[in-house]
């Protein structure tokens, strides 16, 4: 998994520069925040072939980018529901904003609730409320199942808060700590993730999936233009354990083309030609061609067991 602060991705250049590390890196669940983006811009538009992707944006009445916004992009091949709260009349949606939820499903015994938040910086108009927090944290709570794993991901905004003893002078981030133990989530980031603050948190309801966290300096490093890296905060990588805890083995299925129809995949080829959307990113052209590819093969090629 990993999280960022993109610190706006309305430019094309910006949302190549993105699309060509996560690519590269061939990360599964993405969590963004302060993407800036607006209706205008298509989720197409991002460049990220093979995701799932929710976003909640925040705009004015006029359709104006009013910055914050984010995003979870999750890979098509993962079991997942999007949690919209339109959905519980009992919740007000105006709570929801700069906030969206996911539910990944990995096996019966590991499930979690995935939120991705950008909470403004106290100052803003947009800046959370302690009342706003405990709404949407009783509505996670609520929506979740006892085993699944909550994990609150995004950029809280606490700059006055020391994480390796969770303790700050600041009265809102001191009553902010106590809500999230309350509500037993641990932060699970005690390093910088800007220049000198820990700003962006990952909260968790448990640990006991969580395997690793650390900076992804991979992806902080190639999110740029020209050698200027593109957002004053770091990406950071997650990794869960996602494997059942009793592995069933399936029989695997592999393409038998010696039982394959040619004549029919030359048909379908003329009749489909490949049309890239991307020519310009050579990642994001290779990946939409595996597409292509793969689903005419599906049609003219039948599968056989794998011993």
């Amino acid at each position: 998994m990993q999280l960022f602060n993109v610190r706006s991705l309305i430019s094309p250049e910006r949302r190549h520069a993105l699309a060509n590390s996560i690519i590269s890196s061939s990360i599964h669940i993405i969590c963004l925040t302060e993407t800036w983006l607006t209706e205008d811009h298509l989720s197409a538009e991002l460049f990220l072939p093979g995701y799932c992707i929710y976003r909640k944006d925040r705009t004015t009445s006029t359709g104006t980018s009013k910055h914050g916004g984010v995003l979870i992009a999750v890979r098509t091949n993962i079991p997942h529901t999007l949690i919209d709260p339109k959905h519980y009349p009992d919740y007000d949606n105006d709570d929801f904003t700069d906030v969206v939820l996911c539910k990944l499903a990995f096996s019966e015994s590991k499930t979690f609730i995935i939120a991705c938040f950008c909470n403004p910086p106290m100052g803003s108009s947009y800046h959370w409320s302690l009342q706003k927090w405990s709404r949407i944290l009783l509505f996670t709570k609520m929506v979740a199942n006892p085993n699944d794993c909550i994990l609150f991901r995004g950029d809280a905004n606490m700059p006055g808060t020391d994480w390796q003893t969770a303790f700050s002078q600041n009265p809102y981030e001191e009553s902010l700590i106590d809500l999230y133990a309350s509500h037993n989530l641990t932060q699970l980031i005690d390093f910088p993730t800007t220049q000198s603050n820990c700003l962006d948190l990952v909260l968790a309801s448990s640990d006991k999936h969580i395997i690793d966290t650390c900076l992804d300096t991979y992806t902080s490093n190639n999110y740029s233009i020209g050698g200027k890296c593109l957002s004053d905060h770091l990406a950071l990588s997650i990794t869960i354990d996602v494997k059942a805890d009793v592995q069933l083995t399936k029989p695997k299925k592999k393409l038998s083309f010696g039982s394959a129809d040619y004549d029919q995949l030359d048909d379908l080829i003329q009749q489909n030609p490949f049309s890239g959307r991307c020519w310009s990113n050579p990642n994001v052209l290779l990946a939409e061609w595996y597409d292509w590819l793969k689903h005419l093969l599906r049609q003219a090629v039948p599968t056989k067991t794998q011993h």
